[in-house]
């Protein structure tokens, strides 16, 4: 069964412009929201909108849309190993970092 084409994917002038003008919108918003003060936690918020913007960056400046399935979701493994090991140098850090209380 043939994937349905997107009207703005086919041109991809229009695609790539849409893409930036994505990037420059969360970029602006994320620099109002921190600016602002409106985040909870800024590091978290920070990292979720770089997230979001590498997303865009990979399905359309790499052309990740036209892979298969199992192409799209191979990153998986690589996010999943960096989380643990981010997780055990920050572990060891702290466990090792003397209370200064």
């Amino acid at each position: 069964m043939a994937r349905p084409q997107l009207k703005w994917a086919a041109n991809p002038p229009i695609a790539y412009f849409l893409a930036w003008a994505f990037l420059m919108f969360t970029a602006l918003v994320e620099v109002y929201f921190v600016a602002a003060g409106l985040t909870y936690n800024t590091l978290v918020f920070v990292t979720s909108v770089g997230i979001v913007q590498s997303s865009v960056i990979a399905l359309i400046f790499q052309h990740l849309r036209e892979e298969p399935q199992s192409v799209k979701a191979f990153p998986l493994g690589s996010l999943v190993m960096l989380i643990i090991l981010v997780s055990a140098a920050v572990t060891s850090v702290l466990a090792c970092t003397p209370y200064l209380g």
